[in-house]
């Protein structure tokens, strides 16, 4: 087990939240349907929706490559943190940041939100369909 492995699930779940939908299949996909679905999985093949942001299909198709050898960050975590889809963000001062969670005392099923007003306005556009 390597970075190589948190790269692919990276590219998977960021999939996932542009896309609705499994980049291998569906819920009521059977699960040796879905293991072979990644298994034979070739890079490139991933079909994007015109919403998707053409920097956030780079990261993806960067971060799902079938060699983990080949994936963005594989080498050097930089890689990720210098594409395209993080213009803007400053990862040094993103530590120093804190997100205030505001309860309300209506949400009794434990929903929370998340305020991010404290963050630099680029690095809250990239939640901004989220």
């Amino acid at each position: 087990y390597d970075f190589g492995v948190d790269y692919w699930a990276l590219g998977v779940l960021l999939f996932e939240m542009y896309e609705e939908r499994s980049p291998f299949g569906t819920a009521e996909t059977e699960e040796t349907a879905l293991f072979r679905a990644i298994t034979s999985y070739q890079s490139g093949s991933l079909e994007f929706s015109t919403t998707t942001p053409v920097a956030a299909q780079g990261l993806i198709s960067g971060l799902l490559q079938a060699k983990a050898s080949q994936r963005v960050g594989y080498f050097d975590s930089s890689e990720v943190q210098q594409h395209a889809y993080f213009q803007g963000v400053d990862f040094k001062t993103l530590p120093q940041l804190t997100t205030e969670l505001v309860n309300s005392e209506a949400a009794v099923d434990s929903t929370v939100q998340i305020d991010c007003a404290g963050l630099p306005a680029a690095q809250s556009a990239l939640f901004a369909n989220f």
